[in-house]
């Protein structure tokens, strides 16, 4: 597998955790029992899991927010033109309402990505084609795939990522991008999607192009509504030895409409502690 512009992940003082969702958190300092979060509330220790894969640990100051997305505005070279989509909150700063997550996976015709489970080097495997970009570091850390679908009617751009810290050094997938362009054709780090991955949709059947009706039949109400964004939100507990109680897991799904239909969405994952 061939990775652009790899930088091994590592912490300093005054970083972000930027990831769709990405937590942020200032000031963190290396310190080996303790890993990077989504949810920041108080001082000290959380810790990601990728069940059922291995830990890792780092220490830092939590923050009571949630900085979303990769924080992309220029690209670092031409090698990685095609970033992915900016997030579309500066902070969460509402309550997780959905009774369970709203999507575990993103569905490649008979190929499932799942979060935070699968690697982005699975997913390159999987589609034979590809190669994984790179943006950023430390906390401000992103790996991702770029994909173009070329359907007959319209053309579709998808981001497969790994936050670079959160997806550890393996690359799990935490998150999904997608959107429909008005015009286009794939580019040299987005390539045309065989039509062996074909069709595609998130594991609870919305996708591109869904309306509001069926998302709503779906989901249900959103946790928060943005202008023309919807945020679905879920947040549970995951069994574990997280300081003696479990793993907290966070899910969400932001669906962009125009004209009553999906033209944008964000998708992902974590588990910390």
């Amino acid at each position: 597998m061939q990775e652009r512009h790899k930088v091994k992940p590592t912490l300093g003082s005054n970083c972000y955790l930027n990831f769709i969702a990405t937590g942020a958190a200032a000031g963190m300092q290396r310190k080996p029992t303790s890993v990077g979060p989504f949810q920041f509330d108080t001082i000290l220790g959380m810790t990601k899991v990728r069940p059922p894969q291995a830990v890792q640990t780092f220490g830092l100051r939590r923050h009571r927010a949630l900085l979303l997305g990769i924080l992309v505005g220029v690209p670092l070279s031409s090698f990685a033109e095609t970033l992915p989509p900016a997030a579309p909150f500066d902070a969460i700063t509402w309550k997780a309402t959905m009774k369970r997550k709203p999507s575990t996976a993103l569905r490649m015709a008979t190929f499932h990505v799942r979060f935070e489970r699968t690697t982005l080097d699975d997913v390159r495997r999987a589609v034979s084609v590809g190669e994984i970009s790179h943006h950023g570091d430390a906390g401000e850390s992103a790996y991702w795939l770029c994909y173009t679908n070329l359907a007959p009617t319209r053309t579709e751009r998808i981001w497969v990522i790994a936050h670079g810290e959160m997806g550890g050094p393996e690359h799990y997938v935490t998150n999904i991008s997608a959107e429909l362009l008005p015009s286009g054709s794939a580019a040299a780090d987005c390539p045309a999607l065989p039509n062996a991955m074909k069709p595609l949709s998130l594991d609870n059947h919305l996708w591109l192009g869904a309306s509001d009706v069926a998302a709503h039949a779906k989901l249900g109400a959103p946790s928060h509504q943005e202008g023309a964004w919807k945020s679905y939100d879920f947040r549970g507990k995951v069994p574990g030895n997280c300081e003696g109680g479990s793993f907290d897991l966070s899910s969400w799904q932001f669906l962009h409409f125009q004209n009553g239909r999906v033209n944008s969405l964000q998708v992902g994952q974590v588990t910390s502690c």
